[in-house]
This record gives structure tokens, C-alpha cells and sequence, in this order.
């Protein structure tokens, strides 16, 4: 705030915000700052970390991935990512948005009713009552997903009837639909990309994996991977 003035040549968020808000409080500023660093920091942190574990559980996938990538990058330069190139990524997208589907970054999210709702079943929900999604349960409903419990990107690979967004809430829906959403999936497809291409992953042997619900998905015991250097030629 004390550097209000010099906002011109400031390009970030924060600056932003005071700039445009002129009664914007210190307070206001910290919390929008914690909340770039959850919302933007540590859920593709946390995407990023089952989706290698996916891939590693799924050698044929990461396979498939790999050479789609080498197909959509291939270029002089060192197979460079362009932005009209990682849109092209449709497999890899498939396998982020599945990796979402099964470990959401936020396993469950509350809402508050703006207004009375009474549910199909019958349920009445007041304006103002919190209503909490769990959104790991959701992914494991065999009434909304095919072998809810099975890896499969192909359900998000090339459909042209797409999904049911109420099923698929991990980037929210509708007027609240994550601003962030295709930023981070570029990040997310840059990042495996790049790994791929580089290395192949496999889990150390022997690990459990405990879910632990926060926030955010974290993992209990962390997990441990093998990363193995590539050899591709060009």
C-alpha cells in the first residue's frame, strides 16, 4: 500500500488490486494473497503429484502420453511447448482431468444457500445453511461414473457429448467456475510434459498411500517415486 504510486510499473496481482481498489485494506490484500497461494500454488502442486502416480501405475498411458507429447512438440528447438502446442495436448488433458476426477486438490469444498431450496428427495436446505460437497465421494458414485474407481482418461479423451459439469465439480461450476481453471491446466500439462519427456517414473515398491482430507489431498506418508533418465533420440 505504501507503494501505491509506483503501481505503473508493477504487473502482479497484488498491485493490481490496489491499484483498482483504492480503499482496499492490508487485511484484504493478505487475504487475497493466501488465497493465490492455495487455490494457485498448491493444488496443481498436489494435481501434479497424482498424476505422476497415475502414470506410474499406468506405463501404457504414460506411453501414450510421451509420444503425443514428442508428436504436438517436435521442433528444432529441444521440442519447445508453444501455447497453440499444449492445446493440442488432448490425451494428456484427459489424464490431468482424470487424475482430478479420482484425487481431487480439494476434497471437499462448503457453500452457503443464497436462497430456500428443497431438494428432489425432498430435503430443505434455508437460506444461509452451509452445505457441504464432498467432492472425493462424488468421483466414487457408480450412479454417476462408469467403474467409478478405475483410471480411465479415455472417459475425458475426444468426447463430443463432454461431461455432466455437476459431476465434475473440482474447478466449481457455473457463475463460480474457477477462474484459474485453464491456467492451471497449462501449467499442469507444461510440467508433465516436461518431466516426460526427460524421465520415466515409476512408485518405489512397498508404500501406502493414506489419503489425508484437509484442504487440500495431502498425503499422510508422502510417496516416493524412481525417476529414470530417457533416452530419446531426435
Amino acid at each position: 500500500l505504501t507503494g501505491r504510486n509506483e503501481l505503473a510499473e508493477r504487473y502482479d496481482l497484488l498491485s493490481l488490486y490496489a491499484k483498482e481498489i483504492p480503499n482496499i485494506t492490508m487485511k484484504e490484500l493478505r487475504d487475497n494473497a493466501i488465497n493465490f497461494i492455495i487455490a494457485g500454488r498448491d493444488t496443481t502442486a498436489i494435481l501434479l503429484t497424482w498424476t505422476c502416480y497415475e502414470l506410474s501405475l499406468n506405463p501404457k498411458v504414460q506411453d501414450q502420453v510421451l509420444q503425443e507429447v514428442l508428436t504436438v512438440s517436435s521442433s528444432e528447438d529441444e521440442h519447445a511447448l508453444t501455447y497453440e502446442k499444449v492445446q493440442q495436448l488432448k490425451l494428456l488433458e484427459a489424464v490431468l482431468l482424470e487424475t482430478l476426477r479420482l484425487h481431487p486438490s480439494v476434497p471437499s469444498m462448503i457453500r452457503f444457500a443464497v436462497e430456500d431450496i428443497t431438494c428432489p428427495q425432498g430435503e430443505v436446505i434455508r437460506k444461509g445453511d452451509g452445505v457441504i460437497i464432498f467432492n472425493y465421494g462424488l468421483s466414487r458414485m457408480p450412479n454417476l461414473w462408469e467403474n467409478p474407481t478405475q483410471f480411465n482418461p479415455y472417459r475425458f479423451y475426444n468426447q463430443e457429448k463432454g461431461y455432466e459439469p455437476s459431476y465434475y465439480p473440482y474447478f466449481n461450476v457455473s457463475p463460480r467456475l474457477c477462474l484459474g481453471k485453464h491456467v492451471a491446466l497449462m501449467e499442469a500439462k507444461i510440467a508433465i510434459a516436461k518431466i516426460l519427456t526427460k524421465y520415466k517414473f515409476t512408485l518405489k515398491q512397498g508404500q501406502q498411500f493414506d489419503p489425508v482430507f484437509s484442504a487440500t489431498l495431502q498425503l499422510k506418508n508422502g510417496m516416493e517415486m524412481f525417476f529414470e533418465p530417457r533416452k530419446i533420440s531426435t
